[in-house]
């Protein structure tokens, strides 16, 4: 099995996913904030994943997205107010997704140059918004 999926088969796989998604953020509300967790059951769970076969994407999708819906803290929960971890935008969500699909590599700015510049861009209006000048250099201080 490739990991390029068939035109079908990704269009199946997008379409659970974008499902899987909205049903999350629908739903959140009415899930424990903290559900208790068992690892002898979560451990059962991946010892029953057998990677001598080939999983379906979708149920390896549905895998995974079933048992972070069972086991994990829900930080987009209305009553979610422990340590700062920010819900989830949706439109972070799509920033993901379109990066991981993309990939840039932004190591060198000639294999993404636009994604090179939009980091620096996005560097230089945060820093104004902070209070550094465009242009102005960072100065190492004296103690470091």
């Amino acid at each position: 099995m490739t990991l390029l999926l068939e035109k079908e088969e990704r269009r199946r796989l997008w379409q659970t996913l974008t499902a899987t998604i909205e049903k999350y953020f629908e739903e959140v509300g009415g899930l424990p904030v903290a559900p208790p967790t068992d690892i002898g059951e979560i451990r059962a769970r991946l010892a029953a994943c057998d990677f001598r076969r080939t999983a379906e994407p979708v149920e390896a999708l549905d895998f995974a997205a079933r048992n972070l819906y069972e086991f994990q803290v829900h930080t987009p929960h209305p009553r979610y107010f422990e340590l700062f971890n920010p819900a989830p935008a949706a439109m972070s969500v799509a920033a993901d997704a379109l990066g991981a699909a993309f990939n840039p590599q932004i190591a060198a700015w000639s294999h993404s140059p636009f994604a090179a510049a939009v980091g620096r861009h996005l560097i230089g209006a945060f820093g104004a918004r902070f209070g550094f000048a465009p242009g102005n250099k960072l100065r190492r201080s004296p103690v470091a």
